[in-house]
């Protein structure tokens, strides 16, 4: 699937399989890749993200809405994580909690995903 992406007034064709993303922290951002595919409401793909490819699968919406799984190793740890929130439109806007009282305890949603669809030129470079 592709959309019109308008950065910069131009238009260009986005592939909304890859995007850029930002992983937010409370260390800091780090950039990264998610790459997804979707087959009728089945998620499936990783991210691209602190030197390795972390797999992951879900269920998206109609609208965007999502719910992903997955596990994330970092330096530290690893940890098995749950990610709400949407894709949709060329971006990506995702919260990732981890633990099964991540909604309970504030403190153990820690993480957000933000980017944006990658373009065809981003993808050959």
């Amino acid at each position: 699937m592709s959309v019109i992406d308008i950065r910069q007034g131009e238009q260009e064709k986005v592939d909304e399989n890859n995007y850029n993303i930002f992983l937010e922290t409370p260390l800091g951002i780090r950039k990264g890749m998610l790459h997804i595919s979707v087959d009728n409401a089945e998620v499936n793909g990783y991210l691209e993200l602190l030197g390795r490819h972390q797999p992951l699968s879900g269920k998206i919406g109609s609208d965007g809405q999502c719910c992903l799984n997955g596990k994330l190793k970092t330096l530290m740890s690893e940890f098995s994580y749950k990610a709400t929130g949407n894709i949709s439109g060329g971006r990506v806007d995702l919260t990732i909690s981890r633990g099964q009282h991540a909604l309970i305890k504030k403190e153990r949603c820690l993480l957000k995903i933000t980017g944006y669809a990658c373009s065809n030129t981003e993808k050959e470079g």
